[in-house]
């Protein structure tokens, strides 16, 4: 079972009776009281969190029965005394956060079983004693706090070999001699600070190595000699602070440089995403465009496909002499006026035209009476045919065409 608390506003102390969980995260409420004399109960849990409360006392001995355990966060609570050496027990540990206690004695030794442990978070306590050379066998482990305690000697050499290392904080105590030069195995560093410590000796020059290096505090120390410029060449490095060193010589230009690149490289950033920006917006005119036209085109195929109440698109024009039509006509009889009609008969009307080019035409108007629209086209055919033949061997020309289903027009 998985019991999750965190930030509430529970006020009283964690009952023995809580039955067997896998996870409880109580995190950030008001639990006092003292951690609980015995975990046997909790044998099963996995991940125990009782960070950010008002928790009293030491760390029970007995949590070392908690041999499922893989994520522990006992820190900002008011928790004091040692820390037990049952605590090497939790060979599973990932994750042991203490920060922010009243924690004192030696600094626990006994690290060599922690084969899994990522993040050791032991600061802001009275922790004595020096480092444990044995922290560099926890190969695993890629983030290390032991800040703000009361440490004393070097910084062991093997930590050298924890090449994982994400983030290294032993600033504030009062380590002593010099900065190792294997620090710089450490290629995946992005957060390094020392400061305020007894370190003496100069800047090791290895830490060029240190290719994803962003922020550096060397700060209050005794650092002496001058500022390596290999600094001034690792891409990622923003925040360098060495103040309150005995450091001489140049600074180095090459942080100048890096300024200079960094501002070009987000200028240039800048311009990539204006030109994006614009081209962006053209392909996007482009296509509107093209959609624009596709659209128009389906339209007017459709229109031309499209059955009309009128044939006139159809019929409307035939060629006289290659160049009649049927505008000219209409011009020519004033819409078919009573003006130019010529003679009329049961079916029809016959109208006389002269066009611009000077030809005189007959024009027969056609009635389509009730017979419907397909009687009339096909009287208007039979038609059509017969004066071909009349008129092919007195070199006539006959142009036809029909103007609505109401009335049909022929010229002669």
């Amino acid at each position: 079972m998985d019991f999750n608390l965190i930030n509430n506003s529970f006020h009283e102390t964690i009952p023995s009776n809580i039955g067997s969980l896998s996870m409880l995260r109580i995190r950030i409420n008001h639990i006092n009281g003292s951690i609980l004399g015995e975990f046997g109960f909790l044998k099963n849990v996995v991940f125990l969190d009782l960070g950010c409360n008002e928790l009293k006392g030491s760390i029970p001995s007995s949590v070392g029965n908690l041999r499922l355990l893989e994520m522990l966060y006992l820190h900002e609570n008011e928790l004091s005394g040692f820390i037990p050496s049952s605590i090497g027990n939790l060979t599973r540990l990932t994750v042991l956060k203490l920060r922010n206690g009243t924690f004192y004695g030696k600094f626990p030794s006994n690290w060599s079983n922690f084969k899994k442990l990522t993040s050791l978070k032991i600061s802001g306590s009275n922790i004595t004693g020096k480092i444990t050379t044995e922290l560099g066998e926890v190969f695993q482990l890629q983030r290390l706090d032991l800040s703000s305690n009361q440490l004393f000697g070097g910084i062991p050499r093997s930590l050298g070999n924890l090449t994982l290392m994400l983030e290294l904080k032993l600033n504030e105590n009062k380590l002593s001699g010099n900065i190792p030069l294997e620090i710089g195995k450490f290629s995946r560093l992005a957060k390094l600070s020392l400061s305020t410590n007894d370190l003496t000796g100069k800047i090791p020059e290895q830490l060029r190595d240190c290719m994803q290096l962003g922020d550096l505090n060397l700060s209050q120390k005794k650092l002496r000699g001058s500022i390596p410029s290999q600094l001034g060449f690792i891409p990622p490095l923003e925040t360098v602070d060495l103040s309150n060193n005995m450091l001489i010589g140049k600074i180095p230009e090459q942080f100048g440089w890096k300024k200079e690149d960094s501002r070009r490289s987000r200028s240039k950033r800048k311009l990539l995403l204006v030109i994006l920006a614009i081209v962006a917006a053209m392909i996007f005119l482009i296509m509107t465009v093209v959609g624009i036209f596709f659209r128009l085109n389906s339209c007017k195929k459709i229109m031309e496909n499209k059955p009309s109440g009128s044939i006139q698109n159809l019929l409307s024009i035939s060629s006289f002499d290659g160049k009649m039509a049927y505008q000219n006509i209409i011009e020519a009889t004033e819409d078919l006026s009573p003006n130019h009609c010529i003679g009329r008969g049961g079916h029809g009307s016959v109208y006389k035209a002269e066009l611009p080019d000077g030809k005189t035409v007959a024009v027969k108007k056609i009635h389509a009476l009730e017979s419907g629209a397909f009687n009339v086209a096909k009287s208007f055919s039979n038609e059509i045919d017969a004066l071909n033949k009349i008129t092919t061997s007195q070199h006539y020309e006959v142009v036809w065409f029909l103007q609505s289903f109401k009335t049909l027009i022929l010229g002669v």
